[in-house]
């Protein structure tokens, strides 16, 4: 751990140094630390990540008077209401001991609400969104570079490193990496043939949906030219990302891949011919050296081939559901509780929920149809208040992805989606107030 303590007094130090800087570049480089990296072990455990978070907190105390931020109204302030409603009134009838469940209920609005409402109060003009993206991009490059030497090498060095300096008995159920030198095969485990890269994450999927994410960051920023002269860095993104999402070798950033392209791009763009020969180059290299992994498609649509590839097929979702709406109807107001989904599979009778991967799955049985009310408007409020400033289109497919990637996995990170929003958001507005100036001026 005194790696990660190093590393937690260096981010300190720049968090009250420059704390615009590091705040902005903190959303991005928070991925390459997972739950699993943390500072203390022992109940309540305390990450890396919620650390700094808390620093970053105590810092903007610290120089909110000195320095210039934004003072807009926080970009999720209605949805944190609406979830706060749904926290507190699940914990009234929790069947999980309320000391747990207030230490992850604190632990989620701080690395969620919090840590969002801090970006965007940094994220004030053009400079900062440069750095965003910078920041991103960097990331890229290394998350997607341990992803490809992991998959050469069958070797991750990153995760063997925390799997080896941790508790065993902490990371249960949140590491779902094994070193290759102590799995019975010698080997990384794999699908279709494949191995699935975990890169800096605790798990594949979290990996495959962090590129495709950030893919379709990329692609709406070169698709409305919204930073000039970097075509070409963003061109390299987006060709980094797929490589990310192909290494993960997972089916959900697929689905989302699909509806985001749907989004971004029109037929005539897509049936251009560089696309096309791209596009063709692809699945010649893949049908070459991945020549299986074509199935994750057929996956989606074939249960058979899905339940050959050791994923889950559409039985086993079925059967999670009836569970889960069976354990929804015990508290269907309120629900069980956040965390009572853990409590719930220690009993025998739930074993087939597995790790209930759904956001569904999560939601009716833990917070009931308070919880789901909550959901939704997220979604609402997020549609409102980036359509001035997005493409229809492109922000329905956005949210139709992602509701369908939560649907099919569990839920996304908010910190990614919710700064790539805010991106998004803080261009647009920035460029409306451009465009009023300049119209004053010409009058």
């Amino acid at each position: 751990m005194t790696l990660y303590w190093l590393i937690f007094f260096i981010i300190s130090f720049f968090a009250f140094k420059n704390w615009k800087g590091t705040m902005v570049l903190w959303l991005p480089i928070q991925l390459l630390f997972n739950e699993c990296v943390c500072l203390k072990y022992t109940s309540p455990a305390l990450t890396l990540v919620l650390a700094v978070d808390i620093v970053l907190l105590f810092a903007y105390y610290r120089i909110r008077h000195k320095i210039k931020l934004k003072q807009d109204k926080f970009f999720f302030k209605e949805v944190f209401i609406a979830y706060l409603i749904s926290y507190l009134l699940s914990m009234l009838f929790s069947i999980v001991p309320i000391r747990e469940v207030f230490t992850n209920t604190i632990k989620y609005f701080i690395t969620n609400f919090l840590v969002l409402f801090l970006f965007q109060k940094a994220l004030i003009s053009t400079k900062e969104i440069h750095l965003f993206y910078k920041g991103t991009f960097i990331v890229t490059i290394l998350m997607v570079g341990l992803g490809a030497y992991e998959t050469i090498a069958g070797d991750n060095p990153v995760l063997d490193f925390v799997y080896l300096n941790a508790p065993l008995d902490t990371i249960d159920g949140k590491m779902y990496y094994i070193p290759p030198f102590l799995n019975y095969t010698g080997e990384l485990s794999q699908r279709f043939g494949m191995a699935r890269a975990f890169s800096f994450f605790n798990i594949h999927i979290a990996f495959g949906c962090a590129c495709v994410l950030y893919l379709y960051y990329y692609a709406y920023m070169f698709r409305q030219k919204c930073i000039p002269n970097i075509k070409y860095f963003l061109l390299a993104g987006i060709i980094l990302l797929l490589i990310g999402i192909f290494l993960s070798n997972s089916k959900t950033p697929i689905v989302g891949l699909i509806i985001f392209t749907f989004g971004i791009f029109s037929f005539k763009d897509v049936i251009r011919t560089r696309i096309i020969l791209f596009v063709i180059a692809f699945i010649s290299i893949l049908c070459i050296y991945a020549p299986n992994y074509i199935n994750n498609v057929i996956a989606l649509f074939d249960n058979n081939v899905a339940e050959d590839g050791g994923g889950s097929n559409t039985l086993m979702r079925i059967r999670q559901f009836e569970i889960g709406l069976n354990l929804f109807y015990q508290s269907p107001l309120t629900g069980n509780g956040v965390g009572s989904i853990s409590t719930f599979m220690k009993s025998v009778s739930n074993t087939d929920l597995l790790g209930a991967e759904s956001s569904w799955l999560k939601i009716l049985p833990e917070r009931g149809l308070i919880g789901v009310i909550a959901y939704l408007y997220l979604y609402l409020m997020m549609y409102n208040k980036v359509r001035p400033y997005m493409n229809k289109k492109a922000l329905v497919c956005f949210l139709i992805g992602l509701m369908a990637m939560e649907t099919a996995t569990g839920f996304m990170s908010m910190p990614i989606y919710g700064s790539i929003l805010i991106a998004i958001y803080q261009m647009g507005k920035n460029k409306k107030q451009t465009r009023t100036v300049n119209q004053i001026r010409e009058e």
